[in-house]
């Protein structure tokens, strides 16, 4: 009798295993495809090569015992956008190092190379103002807020690098962290943007249709019934489960409140390891006066076509501009949010992310500010 329902546990699994590994190899099918016919539908595909071998695995990544698991978000990449790994960082002959972080403005959207993104043009900037001993390096993560860049900070950066300067560049995503009706940490969501799932931060919702979206990202087939269901439908399967709300006015005070409290937080935990902080409010598209023709096109349009999941109406613009407002108080922070705001060139791929030309100008803005406050960082080898 025991060997009976051995027998049939035996077939139950093998079918489970037999079905994920066929939808495995579809994935995998449809993300070869966008790659050689150049689809367009790699944001619809929930499944990237961080998901091997399988997404139950994923929680910890370990290099050479630094941690690339973020308790937050449940993901962190461990390779760069463009190909280097993140690791510890040895320093070599009195180098100066300088981590910044950020969302998907710093890890480079709008960068077709990674000597456009505006961190590789800082590292050229000070090395050629006679600071060659200083190396900049890039721990952008798209979607991330100040919270999970906090705890970067707290249990990555501090803990297993040897920073003299950290600077944190945000804004945008602090305010998408809080679109729609939700308590302060509550209902917190962010999103993985590798796998296009949406994950749940620390205090997670536990409601029934979260706990079963959990199970469901957890396995392959999962991934797969997602896809398809973004493939075939317009609206997407991670935006109704997370409840996110672009029409409904919300309290920008809470959105700010979270903001200055991890900003305060960074600025502490950084200067009491004797590092310098420095903390960057980023610009954006909405302040800018004279418009390139391509700026236009995406002020006319609230779709936005490089990230579809952060479209939005015109009262989300208003709960937006009311929090920038605010956020431009927090102690200790430079306003950098009107930047552009007198330019003629096409600064911006769309309402946040910035062409080569944008990055080149906030490089030289960045240089400055380090050249004349942090003069202690910069010499010759």
């Amino acid at each position: 009798m025991y060997k009976n329902y051995l027998i049939h546990i035996f077939k139950f699994l093998s079918y489970i295993i037999f079905i994920e590994l066929l939808f495995l190899i579809i994935l995998g099918f449809l993300y070869l495809s966008n790659l050689t016919f150049g689809l367009d539908i790699r944001h619809k595909i929930h499944f990237s090569k961080n998901d091997l071998p399988h997404p139950l695995f994923i929680d910890y990544n370990f290099v050479q015992d630094y941690v690339v698991f973020d308790p937050n978000s449940l993901w962190y990449l461990d390779k760069y956008r463009w190909g280097k790994k993140r690791e510890i960082n040895i320093k070599k002959n009195n180098e100066t190092f300088i981590y910044v972080l950020g969302g998907s403005t710093v890890e480079g959207d709008g960068s077709p190379l990674e000597k456009d993104s505006f961190v590789y043009k800082l590292e050229k900037n000070l090395s050629e103002n006679g600071c060659s001993n200083i190396k900049v390096f890039n721990e952008g993560v798209s979607g991330f807020s100040i919270k999970q860049e906090f705890i970067s900070i707290s249990t990555k950066i501090l803990r297993f690098q040897s920073p003299d300067l950290i600077i944190l560049f945000n804004g945008v995503n602090d305010f998408l962290s809080y679109t729609g009706n939700r308590n302060k940490d509550k209902y917190l969501f962010d999103v993985d943007w590798n796998t296009k799932a949406m994950y749940f931060a620390q205090n997670q919702n536990k409601s029934f249709s979260s706990s079963i979206f959990i199970i469901i990202q957890k396995t392959i087939t999962g991934r797969a019934a997602m896809t398809f269901y973004d493939l075939f439908t317009k609206q997407p399967l991670k935006l109704k489960l997370a409840q996110i709300n672009f029409n409904k006015n919300i309290d920008n005070n809470i959105s700010f409140e979270r903001f200055k409290h991890y900003a305060n937080l960074s600025k502490i935990i950084t200067e009491q390891n004797n590092v310098d902080f420095l903390h960057i409010i980023q610009p954006t598209l909405f302040y800018k006066k004279n418009l390139h023709a391509e700026e236009t096109f995406y002020m006319s349009n609230n779709f936005n076509y490089n990230a579809p999941e952060v479209s939005f109406t015109d009262i989300f613009w208003e709960n937006f501009e009311n929090f920038y407002s605010l956020i431009q108080r927090t102690n200790n922070v430079i306003n950098a949010s009107r930047l552009f705001e007198d330019s003629n060139d096409q600064d911006f791929i769309d309402h946040v992310h910035y062409t080569p030309l944008a990055n080149t100008k906030i490089a030289d803005y960045l240089t400055n500010i380090i050249l004349d406050n942090f003069k202690n960082l910069c010499y010759e080898k």
